[in-house]
């Protein structure tokens, strides 16, 4: 394999070609084994007890710790964007309406909309947020 700007090809280390091996071991582990592993691999325990964060969270920190973690330059900018005072954490505030609603359906859906990869409203939800939006709710 080619690295951009290297006319050397690219060695490919061992973890490149045991990731699926890996994958597969780890999912025919139990919970608490996964969070033992999470110990022996971190250094430190987890809380989390759902098994695909686990196999995740794993297999990413052996990935990092083989082919190395970020540069300090790419830390540094993380940081940056990381600091952004335009960072939004949470829903925007809900507003009195004319009608006394605080606008709760408008919460309820960005909220879903940020914690799914893709959101699409049911046919109860889409007259939700047609009754919203003449502000009949």
């Amino acid at each position: 394999m080619l690295v951009i700007g290297s006319s050397e090809p690219r060695k490919e280390n061992s973890m490149d070609m045991n990731v699926d091996k890996e994958v597969a071991t780890l999912k025919r582990m139990t919970v608490p084994q996964l969070r033992e592993k999470y110990r022996e691999v971190f250094g430190d325990g987890t809380r989390a007890r759902h098994k695909a964060f686990l196999i995740k969270r794993i297999i990413w920190r052996k990935q990092a710790l083989a082919e190395g973690d970020l540069s300090e330059r790419a830390r540094r900018r993380a940081d940056e964007l990381a600091n952004d005072a335009d960072l939004r954490l949470g829903p925007p505030k809900a507003k009195p309406q004319a009608n006394g609603s605080t606008g709760r359906v408008a919460t309820a859906m960005w909220n879903a909309a940020m914690e799914s990869k893709s959101c699409r409203l049911t046919a109860l939800g889409e007259h939700y947020r047609r009754l919203a939006e003449r502000n009949r709710i």
